[in-house]
């Protein structure tokens, strides 16, 4: 089994791909400085979806380049790169990230996709124009990559189909066009063959002999007044225009296909660009899965995914997303596999925002905010929360809405500096108990500092992972995230590991 969905940073996660992949698409977090309201939890909280960098938009690059350059080294020589971006870092991507890492002259396209307008940035400053459109810069690893030109077409119009065939006969409208290869073409030896008393020069015909043979039987193979052989060639058999780059047409989302995750993206842009760079039975990896729509329409046209994302609240809706896709179990293309942290040393090793979250779930807390949260990594949900505080050495009874505070600091103790902090925290968030999660705590005198402060009002427990990771998971709102119907389906849940 090839798909798999990945809970961690791509910075690591991509290292333990053992097997190139054919197609890399990715839609890293913009450097916009916005924040968006994350609609999967109750609307009483407030969980945020950031994309603000305090280094700027060279920060981000540098945080941008390093994961590209572990993405490229698992890309086939014959793979692509699409790299998703906006109008604030689209110049600096191209400039100080890919062209830095992919040879220049494999630059393929810069893609334009519409997008709707949404009140973001200066779209709706009157002394600015809208910024309307979103950028996807193509790159190759070698100049022999693959490229369905034709795997996507675009309809022509009614009216554009009668001015391109304007003659009418018996059988409809038509237009004459020539059926022989021109001088401009490589000699082609084996279509040069006579027909009807004609044989053309080492160019030869434009067609096959049995093809030239059903247009002749259908009564389209005509010869002019000198001799030379021209086809009708018929309205019905237009089969559209090859699209350009500027993309106008894959900004609506499908009935129900909308989720409501900030940043996600229509399948249908997906599906057109997994197209065009891959066959069936390739692989599709991306490094930011986000809603998972990669790797839903991945699935659709039966090629395999890899999805990665930091967020363990990614990793869940993506999870269910593909699981409500099929009730067709035998399908391989909707069988995959979820890898997440699960064991103490896994924990260790994991990245502090899916600690984080999985803090939260284990109490069936609200989640904070992502970035800039003044503090709060979660809040209590249930009237009582029960948690061994190692200062008091006793089950205590934590109030809903208690501050959470989450530290992974794996090597390093926490001591009175961090629980003054968090008593800053408490009160600067008009709260009186809070929780302060962490490995380890030093010194008797930062055990017994949460105590003290009891007498000011502010009550302070200390609660170890480990302990929280041999309790079960108490019910909250991050069971209610997603309502999604599931559906048979073949699935594992493992621990972190290589994939082979």
């Amino acid at each position: 089994m090839d798909n798999k969905i990945i809970c961690g940073d791509c910075l690591d996660a991509v290292k333990r791909i053992r097997f190139p992949v054919d197609f890399i698409y990715m839609d890293p977090p913009f450097t916009g400085n916005e924040t968006y309201t994350d609609i999967w939890e109750k609307n009483d909280e407030e969980l945020s979806y950031h994309d603000h960098w305090e280094a700027g938009v060279l920060g981000y690059c540098d945080w941008l380049k390093k994961r590209v350059e572990v993405l490229y080294e698992v890309l086939k020589e014959t793979g692509v790169m699409c790299v998703h971006c906006d109008w604030h870092a689209n110049a600096y991507i191209r400039v100080n990230v890919l062209d830095e890492i992919f040879p220049k002259r494999n630059f393929i396209n810069e893609i334009i996709v519409r997008r709707k307008i949404y009140s973001k940035g200066s779209q709706f400053d009157p002394r600015s124009l809208p910024n309307l459109y979103d950028t996807i810069l193509v790159y190759s690893k070698s100049k022999d990559y693959l490229f369905n030109k034709d795997a996507v077409l675009i309809k022509r119009t009614q009216e554009e189909l009668e001015d391109l065939y304007p003659l009418i006969d018996e059988k409809g409208r038509h237009h004459i066009k020539g059926i022989l290869r021109n001088k401009s073409m490589c000699e082609r030896q084996k279509l040069v063959y006579e027909y009807k008393g004609f044989t053309p020069d080492k160019w030869g015909w434009a067609v096959k002999k049995d093809k030239l043979i059903e247009i002749d039987n259908r009564g389209d193979l005509i010869f002019d007044k000198n001799g030379t052989p021209k086809r009708k060639k018929r309205i019905w058999e237009d089969r559209g225009v090859s699209i350009g780059n500027i993309w106008d047409d894959v900004n609506k989302f499908k009935s129900g296909e909308k989720l409501g995750y900030p940043t996600q993206k229509p399948e249908v842009l997906l599906e057109r660009l997994i197209k065009i760079f891959t066959n069936e039975h390739e692989t599709v990896l991306d490094p930011f899965v986000g809603s998972g729509t990669t790797c839903v329409a991945s699935a659709r046209l039966k090629r395999n995914f890899i999805g990665i994302d930091l967020y363990k609240k990614s990793i869940e809706v993506t999870n269910d997303r593909l699981s409500s896709l099929t009730t067709d179990s035998n399908n391989p293309y909707f069988e995959f596999e979820v890898i997440v942290p699960k064991t103490i040393e896994e924990l260790k090793s994991a990245h502090w925002l899916y600690v984080q979250d999985w803090v939260n779930e284990r109490l069936g807390a609200y989640s904070g905010k992502k970035g800039r949260d003044g503090g709060q990594d979660g809040s209590t949900s249930h009237e009582i929360t029960n948690v061994f505080d190692i200062a008091r050495k006793e089950v205590v009874d934590v109030p809903k809405g208690s501050l959470i505070q989450v530290k992974h600091y794996v090597d390093s103790p926490l001591g009175i500096p961090i629980l003054k902090e968090f008593e800053t925290s408490i009160r600067d968030h008009k709260k009186n108990v809070g929780i302060l999660v962490g490995w380890r705590f030093s010194t008797p005198e930062a055990l017994s500092f949460s105590i003290k402060r009891e007498k000011d009002g502010i009550k302070i427990y200390l609660v170890t992972i480990e302990w929280l990771h041999g309790q079960p998971i108490l019910s909250g709102p991050r069971q209610e995230v997603i309502s999604i119907k599931q559906t048979r389906i073949k699935q594992t849940m493992t621990t972190t590991e290589e994939i082979e």
